[in-house]
């Protein structure tokens, strides 16, 4: 058995009030998998990445019950619904790599930018997820 594994799904923001509240206690009871959800950004539409954590068979049915989700609530963003065959590279399971970066003190601020405008641009064109620890 693989153990804590982490695996990103993209969700519409329109989508999210319909993952939240019961509906993902429900998702994570019933999947076993630990599901993050992201605070929505400026744009409450925006697609936001939700972290799943546990092992891949549990990932891979709560991606599914949250891809039926979407298909249901919005049905535009072009998700496949259940039992549709996908092979989707960006779908594959691969395991999160960590990368840990010491920034100069005097240099945070030019990495973070005006109201967090650099990191947030940062992360949007690189997938990454970025987190400044300050020391």
């Amino acid at each position: 058995i693989q153990g804590n594994l982490k695996d990103e799904i993209r969700v519409p923001g329109s989508v999210i009030q319909f993952i939240s509240g019961e509906t993902l206690a429900k998702l994570q009871s019933q999947t076993a998998c630990h599901i993050q959800i992201p605070p929505s950004g400026p744009d409450v539409n925006a697609e936001r990445a939700i972290t799943l954590s546990g092992n891949r068979q549990c990932i891979e049915n709560c991606k599914q019950r949250i891809r039926d989700i979407i298909h249901q609530h919005a049905p535009e963003a072009g998700v496949p619904p259940q039992g549709f065959a996908q092979n989707n590279m960006m779908e594959q399971m691969t395991p999160l790599e960590t990368v840990d970066m010491l920034i100069p003190q005097n240099k945070v601020g030019l990495v973070i930018g005006r109201g967090g405008e650099t990191i947030k641009d940062l992360a949007i064109k690189s997938g990454c997820k970025m987190i400044m620890i300050q020391d």
